[in-house]
């Protein structure tokens, strides 16, 4: 795990894209990164898996950083997430997967078509500038059937 001892959280949330619930925070030095769910074996997960099981820790290595009230935190890089949906999605390609699992790729299938929308629609509004013009939500509501 990096020592980011420099890394404050400026911002953190709760992002919910239909039943995905997830913690988010933006760091000081503007990496976006996505908090992971503990497990009873306070184990890292995203979807109840272990995130180790899925991704290369040696490519994803969460770092630390503090978090609000100087608690210390850890995440990874939000850029993980497709690559985590992917795995699962290989996966099932290769008949790897059974029972629970399958329904879990569908969920990694149906978030990263909307991360791909939603990246889509960002970077329009971040070309002709209408980010400054749109509501706060008004990402998540662009693509509403996958997010709703």
């Amino acid at each position: 795990m990096e020592d980011n001892a420099h890394l404050t959280a400026v911002k953190m949330a709760t992002l919910v894209l239909r039943d995905i619930v997830f913690q988010c925070a933006v760091l000081n030095d503007h990496r976006r990164i996505i908090l992971p769910e503990k497990s009873d074996a306070d184990t890292d997960e995203l979807f109840g898996i272990e995130i180790h099981e899925i991704l290369n820790e040696d490519t994803y290595t969460p770092f630390i950083y503090f978090g609000y009230k100087g608690k210390i935190e850890k995440g990874y890089a939000a850029s993980a997430l497709p690559d985590y949906c992917e795995a699962w999605l290989k996966a099932r390609d290769r008949g790897l997967l059974k029972g629970d699992q399958l329904r879990i790729a569908k969920k990694a299938e149906w978030l990263i078509r909307a991360l791909a929308k939603t990246g889509l629609n960002g970077l329009i509004d971040e070309s002709t500038g209408y980010q400054s013009k749109r509501g706060s939500k008004n990402l998540r509501n662009a693509v509403a059937p996958e997010f709703h």
